[in-house]
């Protein structure tokens, strides 16, 4: 999940992705709070001045529709992020992903021989399950988000398919979007959306949806 919400900051900004790869792991997460360990005070300060905390909350809790909250630390022990890293880098079943936290106490100072730091698993909340792609009516439901979502990223295309054009049903993993015009329907296939549409309705409907479009009879 956490290289997911990374990509969606890199189709936002480029520069808040790098700080974010380069120099943010995650430290602990509770189900509600998740934390990340930045390497030095250089990096979480720009984290900070430079809008990307913003971004992030908005990409977990607008985009993503995930209640958590984000924290932000610097590793006290490099060796720390390592360890994370390696640790996270493992192949886990879905729903069982353990993000891991620096047990308190554990890095001691410096006395001859360093001793390596303890991580402690924290429970993973369950993945939850996506709704069957044929529940027409939530598909109603969730089609004004989708559109919104459309409107920040291509106004043109939101414009055209907020006037005369509908959901009109559902087949499997097939959302038939209906014109109220042949001409409506040409013009949508003319701007080569259809990609970025069925990209939105993916994210914000959670199912890989294919798009259909037909033109209604008078």
């Amino acid at each position: 999940m956490w290289q997911g919400i990374l990509e969606r900051v890199k189709e936002r900004r480029r520069f808040a992705w790098i700080v974010l790869a380069q120099n943010a792991k995650i430290s602990s997460f509770d189900g509600d709070t998740l934390e990340l360990s930045f390497t030095n005070e250089k990096a979480r300060d720009s984290y900070r001045s430079t809008g990307i905390d913003e971004l992030l909350n908005h990409v977990v809790n607008e985009d993503l529709k995930l209640e958590w909250k984000v924290k932000v630390s610097v590793a006290r022990n490099p060796k720390i992020g390592q360890q994370i890293l390696g640790a996270t880098s493992k192949t886990r079943r879905p729903g069982e992903w353990p993000a891991l936290s620096v047990k308190s106490g554990s890095v001691q100072p410096a006395t001859g021989q360093e001793e390596e730091p303890q991580l402690v698993p924290v429970a993973w909340p369950p993945v939850r399950k996506p709704p069957p792609p044929e529940d027409f009516q939530r598909i109603q439901e969730l089609w004004p988000k989708v559109l919104d979502e459309v409107r920040k990223r291509r106004r043109t295309l939101w414009y055209l398919l907020s006037h005369g054009c509908k959901p009109v049903g559902a087949v499997g993993k097939k959302i038939l979007l209906g014109f109220d015009s042949e001409q409506s329907r040409l013009a949508y296939l003319s701007i080569g959306a259809d990609k970025l549409l069925e990209d939105v309705a993916t994210e914000i409907l959670r199912f890989a949806c294919k798009i259909e479009p037909v033109t209604l009879s008078e």
